[in-house]
């Protein structure tokens, strides 16, 4: 799990600086990678799902992986950051909205 956090926090730098340097196309494409590579699902389903949904699927078989919601979560904001940046406002709030169920389960476990 180290890891996975050590991982994370690398790639949610580079899709930092990829915002700050104007490529948030770029930056959200990075996110949508990790995205899907967390959760072993197309992006799209992910996007289709609400914060609760993703909770619920994260919590399959009643045990919620912490360090993957943690990380999804992290995702879930810098990539909403990106989307702002595009003026994706809708899809921006509805990425935070995932993140601020991701870090309330994490909270409860």
């Amino acid at each position: 799990m180290l890891r996975l956090i050590e991982m994370m926090g690398a790639l949610v730098q580079r899709i930092m600086g990829r915002i700050a340097d104007g490529r948030s196309v770029e930056a959200i494409e990075l996110a949508d990678d990790a995205i899907g590579e967390l959760t072993g699902l197309p992006v799209g389903t992910v996007d289709a799902m609400n914060g609760a949904g993703l909770v619920a699927f994260l919590s399959a078989g009643r045990t919620l992986d912490v360090d993957v919601a943690s990380a999804l979560g992290e995702l879930m904001v810098v990539r909403a950051d990106a989307r702002e940046a595009l003026a994706e406002h809708e899809a921006a709030e509805r990425d935070r909205e995932r993140a601020r169920a991701l870090v309330e389960a994490v909270g409860e476990r």
